[in-house]
């Protein structure tokens, strides 16, 4: 589902984006542009002890590049987008 509001979206307007569609879902990709789309993944993901955590955070902290993109888990089915409420399981990049 396209929607409008992704363009050049803020963290916190992409995060009500997310919001309105992940509700639905049991998996969401959601496809945006940089500052947003790091901003977003950094305000969500939670501080983690896990090998390469801090890499992960360091590198979505600098920046997504092209056709990259942050990985967000939350071990809830049910859970709310809040601040420090993911994992930040990977980055993929091309």
């Amino acid at each position: 589902m396209e929607d409008p509001d992704v363009y050049e979206a803020s963290p916190a307007r992409l995060g009500a984006v997310l919001e309105r569609h992940a509700a639905a879902a049991t998996t969401t990709v959601l496809v945006c542009h940089e500052p947003g789309a790091s901003g977003l993944s950094v305000a969500l993901a939670g501080p983690s002890s896990a090998p390469g955590a801090a890499d992960r955070r360091a590198q979505v902290l600098a920046g997504l590049g092209t056709a990259c993109a942050a990985v967000l888990r939350w071990d809830d089915e049910r859970a709310q987008l809040l601040p420090a409420s993911a994992d930040l399981v990977d980055v993929l990049g091309p």
